[in-house]
């Protein structure tokens, strides 16, 4: 990691210590876990697994779904595929509830990317297509008008 980077997760863990409002400690720990998700991915999970939690006490569910897709891509990393996916199906599952499409995508896509390594053609497929579809609609902006 680069001094720079090891400076600024310093900064924010000192931050973390401090702060006192539950919203804020979890856009740090997000922070956290986003610098830390290549580097030091134990670490990371952590810090995930923290915003998790806090995420569900403050009944806040657009945390708790960027810290499944958070999760879903350090477990594919660190080639924990059975977690990967199935954190990526909460991940999915929760963006549908939230109406989310970009994440709905963003999870499809990280199911597909852990199945290329263990699945069949066509399982991938799907995932692939699936994930597809919803990036172009929102792209295009035909799902929210």
């Amino acid at each position: 990691m680069f001094a720079q980077d090891q400076s600024l997760v310093e900064s924010l863990e000192t931050e973390l210590f401090l702060e006192k409002d539950t919203q804020k400690k979890i856009d740090v720990l997000i922070e956290l876990t986003e610098l830390l998700s290549s580097s030091d991915p134990d670490k990371a999970l952590d810090f995930a697994k923290q915003t998790h939690e806090l995420s569900q006490q403050n009944s806040d569910s657009e945390s708790e779904l960027k810290v499944y897709l958070q999760m879903c891509e350090i477990y594919r990393h660190k080639t924990d595929f059975r977690n990967s996916i199935q954190i990526g199906n909460m991940a999915k599952s929760l963006a549908s509830d939230l109406g989310m499409d970009k994440e709905y995508a963003k999870s499809l896509n990280l199911i597909a990317l852990n199945f290329s390594k263990l699945a069949t053609l066509y399982k991938k497929k799907a995932s692939f297509d699936q994930s597809l579809y919803f990036f172009k609609k929102t792209s295009l902006g035909e799902l929210y008008p």
